[in-house]
């Protein structure tokens, strides 16, 4: 009971915070306040319209697929409620609201795909470092970093510069270019988490081949998220967090 009150009051205290975001477009701003104000009379359903129309007149704003999350969340829409959340996240990885409710939701799919808790832990805080990183800036630190130390390391090998001033920059910079490549190896998980799908079927058979007749490897059911391998006419190639992988038709799933 404490969960889903708790759920309630994350939904309740992003309208409060988020309806000032669209003040340059008095339009799109009229229908982000009637989205929220039929959301809070419970026409879930019109709310859904109304946020769905400010995404068609072109706004990306984590506040609105945050909405349109909590909105299909009260339809039992559990798919279309996780997209809009890890939609959300894309934009504001920082969010811990919308990380709470897409937890929230997520722990009512079917598919309980097994990570682990520190795995999972680890993908939360990975997606919000990279969010306030770019890859070109930890390109740049890297490669000072390692021109830095390797210069140092050069002066020392001359025995020009054998101070321990000179070793702790060589070593710092050691651990800077280090900790720069495991972000930007972190920046290429992100970049095939820029692959990824939810299910909005209710649910659909993994094949071994991209064929009707081809037997079911697995079962995927409305909310499980699925990574992109490749596609082939109207069978996409996806993979589970668990490894498991299979064709599926590609209207079974959309991506984020």
């Amino acid at each position: 009971m404490k969960r889903t009150l708790a759920s309630v009051f994350v939904l309740a205290l992003a309208f409060a915070v988020e309806s000032s975001s669209f003040a340059s477009n008095r339009g799109l701003a009229r229908l982000f306040n009637e989205g929220n104000a039929a959301y809070r009379q419970g026409r879930y359903e019109d709310a859904i319209v109304a946020y769905n129309r400010v995404l068609t007149g072109g706004v990306r704003s984590s506040a609105v697929y945050y909405n349109l999350g909590n909105s299909y969340y009260r339809t039992g829409k559990l798919g279309l409620a996780i997209l809009n959340f890890e939609r959300s996240l894309r934009l504001d990885p920082g969010n811990d609201d919308t990380r709470h409710n897409l937890r929230f939701v997520s722990s009512l799919v079917q598919d309980r795909v097994l990570v682990s808790s520190f795995e999972l832990k680890f993908q939360e805080k990975l997606s919000q470092l990279l969010g306030y990183t770019s890859p070109n800036f930890v390109a740049v630190i890297v490669l000072l970093a390692v021109c830095v130390s390797a210069g140092v390391g050069g002066l020392w090998l001359l025995g020009r510069f054998r101070t321990r001033i000179a070793m702790v920059i060589f070593v710092g910079c050691c651990v800077l270019a280090a900790l720069g490549a495991s972000v930007m190896a972190g920046q290429k998980w992100a970049a095939d988490e820029g692959r990824t799908g939810i299910v909005l079927a209710d649910q659909a058979n993994a094949r071994f081949e991209p064929s009707e007749t081809s037997r079911v490897v697995f079962v995927v059911h409305e909310g499980t998220k699925v990574w992109l391998i490749r596609r082939d006419g109207g069978w996409a190639f996806v993979r589970l967090a668990n490894g498991l992988r299979g064709w599926v038709q590609q209207g079974a799933f959309e991506m984020i």
